[in-house]
């Protein structure tokens, strides 16, 4: 049988011989990993695809990753490409507990069938094939996604482009922002992908200094990655360059959250929310920095819209969080019922963890979290702010050491701006992660100068 080249379904084409998606003719980026998990769906239109299977599809036996947090990651991307959302679905319907469904009718299109379009690559430029993805680094960002995949490292020409290449430019900035999105859902370690964004960024930023996205990515690689302050400068040219960047406040909500400005931070993510008002994961942020913030109300806001608007892939599990801290348990162990429901829990196991009250039922639904995700590869960030919310101290300082060592995504976040993490001020360990993190002296001086300019 012939292998099919589009596959077509209302106004979008899915190119599989270039991995493009297209709508009305025009590309929408998508990173490797949601591309996969769409390209699966959309061979397979009207028939049940698991978890399990998104799940041996896009990783690898012996890869080691938050699964569950992946597959959600995967399928929000996916479903924000398309423009998708959760509860009003025309492509990605959810069946609970199950997997997800392509609902579209899909046209698939064979080689044989339609002449190659007007805006194909010309053999001149074509480069060799590689497997899993396009041979050129001028594909567009689901093509760079592809690529990162199937390389050992940034392209020898990401050192070398011509200072004109604004294709190139944009190319690397691309690759740049796929390898720290993978980094942030915990598909790959931060030690690989960190090092390869920034020659990536600076590649970029060598063919065309304007480019403002990947001086993000290059401040991004400096905060989460180097632990360098000075970040702040490559944010302020950012915005300078692209004041309407969305993804831009949001990394300076992360650096002013980080170093103890929550209320500026708030202010940086509610101006991203103000120029994606739909996006459910900005939304997210939203929530997140308003939960530093201890503004657990308008974090519950955030959640909840976001939750109606993805489903149960949604951030419930943080929804618990919010509800917890406002002293609302009975909410807060609705919403972890919820929770495990959608993980597959038993009836019989939730039964019997709700029985001591919802005040214990949630601590023990926070140890039991931890446990779970844990086995699934989650960032020991998180991972550590769930064993101290659950009263177990030693664990959260030792995932916290461990996420020294590794460097991992979101720790200078969260270290001293994490509510719960809050609980372990004063512990000779965790003071020791404030100094080695450079935070002890930025947490001084915002008490001393308050107020940064923004």
């Amino acid at each position: 049988m012939d292998t099919p080249r589009l596959l077509r379904f209302s106004v979008f084409e899915l190119d599989l011989e270039r991995c493009e998606l297209r709508k009305s003719g025009r590309r929408v980026p998508i990173a490797q990993q949601p591309w996969k998990a769409l390209v699966l769906l959309a061979t397979r239109p009207g028939r049940l695809v698991t978890r399990d299977e998104l799940r041996q599809a896009l990783w690898p036996d012996g890869t080691h990753v938050d699964f569950e947090r992946g597959i959600n990651f995967c399928l929000s991307q996916v479903r924000h490409a398309l423009g998708d959302p959760a509860r009003a679905s025309h492509f990605v319907e959810t069946l609970p507990r199950l997997g997800y469904r392509f609902v579209a009718d899909v046209h698939v299109v064979l080689p044989e069938l339609e002449a190659p379009p007007a805006s194909s690559v010309r053999p001149s430029e074509s480069g060799p094939a590689v497997r899993g993805g396009p041979g050129r680094w001028l594909a567009a960002a689901c093509a760079l996604g592809m690529a990162i995949a199937t390389s050992d490292g940034v392209p020898d020409r990401a050192t070398a482009l011509p200072r004109r290449d604004l294709r190139g430019a944009a190319a690397q900035a691309t690759l740049a922002r796929v390898l720290l999105d993978q980094s942030e859902a915990g598909l790959r370690p931060t030690a690989e992908t960190m090092p390869r964004a920034r020659v990536a960024a600076l590649a970029a930023l060598r063919a065309d200094p304007s480019n403002a996205d990947a001086r993000v990515s290059l401040a991004l690689v400096k905060l989460h990655y180097d632990w360098d302050w000075d970040a702040a400068d490559d944010l302020d040219r950012a915005l300078a360059m692209a004041p309407g960047s969305a993804r831009a406040h949001l990394a300076r909500a992360e650096y002013l959250s980080a170093r103890g400005e929550a209320g500026a931070a708030v202010e940086s993510a509610r101006r991203a929310a103000a120029i994606e008002p739909l996006c459910p994961t900005v939304r997210g942020d939203l929530g997140w920095y308003y939960y530093a913030a201890r503004r657990y109300e308008d974090a519950a806001v955030e959640w909840r819209a976001s939750v109606a608007v993805q489903g149960d892939g949604g951030p419930r599990d943080r929804l618990v969080d919010a509800l917890r801290q406002m002293g609302r348990h009975d909410d807060a162990w609705r919403e972890a019922v919820a929770t495990m429901r959608h993980a597959g829990v038993s009836a019989s196991a939730i039964e019997e963890l709700g029985r001591p009250g919802a005040e214990a039922a949630v601590r023990g639904f926070l140890s039991g979290s931890a446990s779970f995700l844990e086995r699934r590869g989650a960032s020991p960030v998180r991972l550590a702010a769930l064993h101290a919310a659950a009263g177990e101290e030693a664990s959260a300082l030792d995932l916290l050491e461990r996420a020294s060592r590794e460097r991992s995504w979101g720790l200078l976040g969260a270290l001293a701006a994490d509510p719960d993490l809050a609980r372990l001020a004063g512990r000779p360990r965790y003071e020791r992660l404030l100094r080695d993190t450079g935070l002890r002296p930025q947490l001084v001086a915002v008490l001393v100068a308050p107020h940064l300019t923004y």
